[in-house]
């Protein structure tokens, strides 16, 4: 079998396959159910315990400790229904003395109040100034994570915690961020 450098071969394990089923449930979450003539004009079911969940940009710095370097970014969290999944696009800077690197993530996570755990898939770009090329590596995501309550603002802080296996190495990052509502339950 022909391998690629990319982030389906870890150690002769085959990530392909869950990569494009991660994929499809992405995509299927965000499809909307047909509705029926008795669904219209009733009202959805509240989740237990809160307000309907609503999308929210997120703000974060951290520090990858692996490469020594800390990062700043920026991403989204997207409610897939009330159960608690959400998908959780995001887009980091690290800053290294001498490599410019951004990563890209697209990250499923399931979690209803305080915690919340999940992964996806990680693109990771270098810009190696000092011998004047580009490296691109693909990569899976492991996350877990806490929001705090805010009592009286819709700002929620959170810390989060997250591995990067990449084909060569494994980052581990951790980030301090705020998550900003958009709209209204």
């Amino acid at each position: 079998m022909n391998h690629l450098r990319c982030f389906h071969c870890f150690g002769g394990a085959c990530f392909g396959r869950l990569a494009i089923a991660l994929l499809i449930a992405a995509v299927a979450c965000i499809i909307p159910a047909p509705s029926t003539e008795a669904g219209i004009g009733k009202a959805r079911p509240r989740p237990r315990g809160g307000a309907e969940p609503v999308p929210q940009i997120t703000v974060f710095s951290g520090h990858d400790f692996d490469l020594e370097a800390w990062n700043l970014g920026a991403g989204a969290v997207l409610p897939l229904g009330p159960r608690g999944l959400r998908f959780m696009p995001s887009g980091d800077m690290i800053f290294t003395e001498d490599i410019l690197s951004f990563q890209g993530n697209a990250d499923l996570v399931l979690g209803r109040r305080l915690f919340y755990v999940g992964g996806g898939l990680a693109v990771l770009s270098s810009d190696l100034e000092a011998v004047d090329e580009n490296d691109t590596e693909f990569g899976a995501n492991l996350i877990a994570g806490m929001r705090f309550p805010a009592r009286r603002s819709p700002v929620r802080p959170y810390i989060e915690t997250r591995w990067t296996l990449l084909e060569d190495q494994t980052l581990f990052k951790l980030r301090f961020g705020l998550a900003i509502p958009i709209g209204r339950p």
